[in-house]
């Protein structure tokens, strides 16, 4: 490998000399701005977020809103799995057959793959000591469909997720970008008649 190749990947990969200074103050004035999420305290803290989006090829903004580092490691929030799948996999379909309070169950399916399905319940939420959680005891709903679609694309979209785990599945507290109950909104495929939900239809649901 010539040692221009080498200086191109490694050019792509790991930002330096103006590059570097330029995403220094880009973190700052993001952090002056005011619209970071709660989790992200320092401009350290959103370099090192804003890189690891960019070995998911994850624009930054996306990056600062749906990645956290959790124990050293990175994790997603389940929407933005989700969206991953979509993009990265071409006709990959997703649904949700039942959220309650009580239950989540969800399916997905590749082009040409069988379909898959999975749920989480909140006696597993119980007995994985997840339901002591502020959250858990307000929005059981939310919280369960998140897992399960994360659990769920874990098994259909593996590659798209680059091994990625949501935070609250590396320990961490999970909490909702949101405080309201959405509806959630399906169509009806002609074909199968089962229901897809497009990723921007779904409630936002954030960990952190």
């Amino acid at each position: 490998m010539s040692n221009d190749l080498v200086k191109r990947e490694q050019e792509s990969l790991v930002p330096y000399g103006g590059e570097w200074a330029a995403l220094k103050e880009q973190a700052e004035i993001i952090m002056q701005s005011g619209f970071l999420p709660a989790h992200l305290k320092n401009a350290n803290q959103v370099i090192a977020v804003m890189l690891a989006g960019r070995d998911l090829r994850i624009p930054a903004s996306t990056a600062i809103r749906n990645l956290f580092v959790v124990g050293g490691r990175v994790s997603m929030s389940a929407d933005l799995m989700l969206a991953l799948a979509y993009s990265r996999i071409p006709g990959f379909k997703f649904g949700v057959n039942e959220s309650t309070p009580d239950v989540a169950r969800v399916w997905s399916q590749r082009p040409g793959g069988e379909k898959v399905e999975t749920r989480f319940t909140i006696k597993e939420a119980a007995q994985a000591d997840l339901t002591k959680g502020d959250n858990w005891r307000k929005y059981p709903a939310q919280m369960l469909l998140a897992r399960a679609k994360a659990g769920n694309l874990r098994i259909t979209a593996t590659d798209a997720l680059a091994g990625v785990y949501t935070p609250g599945e590396l320990g961490a507290e999970e909490v909702l970008a949101t405080t309201e109950t959405q509806p959630i909104t399906t169509h009806t495929n002609e074909n199968t008649n089962d229901n897809i939900i497009d990723a921007t239809e779904f409630t936002e649901v954030t960990e952190k």
